[in-house]
């Protein structure tokens, strides 16, 4: 049975890949887009600031923002539940494996 440092840095690692896996998709969607159309281009943007578990979001239009502040508290969520599951592990290291 694998440990759940094992399993979270499987995860961890599957991340990774996931979000290269996504810059390379972006990255032939842009071209193709660049290769179809010459005329009218749009691009829209935001970023996400994470500052301890506040999600600061900025975006060029409101769609990029609405989606951004999806990404953002789902990224929070997630943070929050790994340092609480972390945490609980180190202070707990026989319960843990209950």
């Amino acid at each position: 049975m694998m440990s759940l440092l094992q399993l979270f840095i499987i995860l961890i690692f599957s991340a990774f890949i996931i979000i290269f896996i996504g810059f390379l998709i972006l990255f032939a969607k842009t071209l193709s887009e660049q290769r179809r159309k010459e005329g009218e281009k749009r691009v829209e943007g935001g970023a996400v600031i994470i500052v301890g578990p506040i999600p600061f979001v900025f975006g060029t239009s409101t769609e990029v923002t609405k989606i951004l502040m999806i990404l953002a508290i789902a990224l929070t969520i997630v943070a929050i539940v790994a340092f609480i599951l972390l945490n609980y592990i180190t202070i707990n290291p026989f319960l843990a494996w209950r």
